[in-house]
């Protein structure tokens, strides 16, 4: 079995956008009328042309008010950090243990 090198990105930005839908039929349950559908649009720029797409639903349209901030400082702290794909993934996954496994094989 050949081993294959890690190939490395190199963060340019990460940049989250907030967007609330309205729904054309709102969405009927015991606790309320969902007629507001909130959206936090997340890109991910690399110096190696590669872009990452992404959204999280955080539910309550309030709570954008802290997780956009939180995630464009996210993207100010790996600014400039080569990471190889796997630890941008586990990264997600909230994995801190299996990221640091990763970065230990490095």
């Amino acid at each position: 079995m050949l081993a294959v090198p890690h190939a490395y990105l190199t963060v340019r930005d990460i940049t989250a956008r907030p967007l609330v839908l309205r729904l054309k039929r709102p969405i009927v349950a015991r606790i309320a009328t969902i007629t507001e559908w909130p959206l936090i649009l997340i890109d991910l720029l690399t110096e190696e042309g590669i872009v990452g797409r992404s959204y999280l639903e955080p539910y309550v349209v309030k709570s954008m008010r802290y997780l956009v901030p939180a995630l464009n400082d996210l993207g100010a702290m790996l600014k400039g950090r080569r990471l190889a794909p796997i630890e941008l993934f586990l990264m997600r996954q909230g994995n801190h243990f299996t990221l640091s496994v990763t970065k230990a094989y490095r």
